[in-house]
């Protein structure tokens, strides 16, 4: 059976209960706005070797108007040890940074991710505002995998950190962020 809508004119298909038939398709949102802006990126690093233990390693700051969100986080070492994801707050001071380039998701688009991030040996002059995550490498050369519903949200000015707990090891990684306005 088939319902003709009122102001539209269009028919609709309806089952035998009265229920109108339909199809939807559901989007990730960050499937959405790669699709629409090219606004996700990844973020990769290789062969980080920190300092010591508790050396901050990656850097990342807002430096755009729209919120970022990290989305998911891959690392990897050649040691165990804990990766500690923190909010932070003032200069970031640099041994030898690298600077890491978002590359993005989506291969007719190259928009500029608006922040700064690098990676470094010993990344000093940062005050912890607090532990989101601690993100265990419990192998080495197994794949932590991080990916939370909620997100990372990192706001215009604000910067997250990742701290190493070991004294050894070289971290292999890729952070997956989003810039758009929909939060």
């Amino acid at each position: 059976m088939f319902i003709q809508g009122v102001v539209s004119g269009k028919f609709a298909d309806v089952d035998s209960n009265n229920m109108v038939k339909a199809d939807s398709v559901s989007r990730t949102k960050d499937n959405f706005i790669n699709g629409e802006t090219g606004k996700v990126w990844s973020l990769s690093f290789d062969a980080i070797d920190p300092a010591g233990a508790a050396d901050k390693f990656f850097y990342l700051q807002n430096t755009g108007s729209e919120a970022i969100r990290i989305t998911d986080i891959r690392l990897s070492s050649t040691v165990a040890g804990i990766v500690s994801l923190k909010k932070v707050s003032g200069t970031a001071v640099y041994v030898s940074e690298t600077v890491v380039t978002g590359v993005s998701r989506r291969t007719g688009k190259s928009p500029t991710l608006q922040a700064d991030v690098r990676i470094d040996t010993d990344i000093t002059g940062l005050s912890d505002g607090g532990t989101w995550f601690y993100l265990p490498l419990s192998s080495p050369g197994q794949q932590a995998h991080l990916s939370t519903s909620s997100n990372i949200i990192i706001d215009a000015g604000d910067a997250i950190a990742f701290e190493w707990d070991t004294a050894t090891g070289i971290i292999t990684g890729t952070v997956s962020v989003v810039e758009n306005g929909i939060i």
